[in-house]
């Protein structure tokens, strides 16, 4: 029998699952006993570092947004949604179900589903992009309402 080869960073995942896996097994007196318990998890696991993009990748990804969608809308709201992404580090499912409320200012006021904290975000770059969606006012509506199942006021 062959191994797989994995990462210490997967196999410490792996090993996590299978315990849990066999410790509902125990509970149910399905098993016997936790045999996972005493498997050891790889030493010295580090993660990898994120490697920030170069200037060459994120100049493609803006030129991307120019052939994305069907229409000059879904191409400036595919742009308008990078350039938020760039500039306030925001994860996508954040700037994807971001209201229109939320910006004020220059500012974006954000709930970051990962942490649950509020944050206040400086918007002064990107602004003029979003603010260029509002002419198409009736789209950008429709296309709220489709990512984020409400209607914007």
């Amino acid at each position: 029998m062959s191994g797989r080869e994995l990462a210490k960073t997967t196999a410490t995942k792996e090993l996590q699952l299978l315990r849990q896996f066999f410790g509902f097994c125990f509970d149910r007196k399905w098993a016997d006993k936790n045999v996972a318990k005493w498997v050891k998890p790889p030493a010295n696991v580090k993660p990898k570092p994120v490697e920030p993009y170069t200037t060459q990748e994120i100049i493609k990804i803006i030129a991307a947004c120019d052939q994305f969608g069907r229409t000059s809308y879904e191409r400036l709201r595919a742009r308008a949604m990078v350039l938020l992404m760039r500039y306030t580090a925001l994860a996508i499912s954040d700037v994807a179900t971001l209201a229109r409320d939320r910006v004020r200012g220059g500012e974006i006021l954000v709930f970051r589903r990962k942490t649950g904290n509020v944050v206040r975000l400086p918007a002064r770059r990107t602004w003029r992009w979003c603010s260029k969606l509002s002419r198409h006012r009736a789209a950008w509506r429709a296309s709220l309402c489709t990512i984020s199942g409400t209607l914007p006021r």
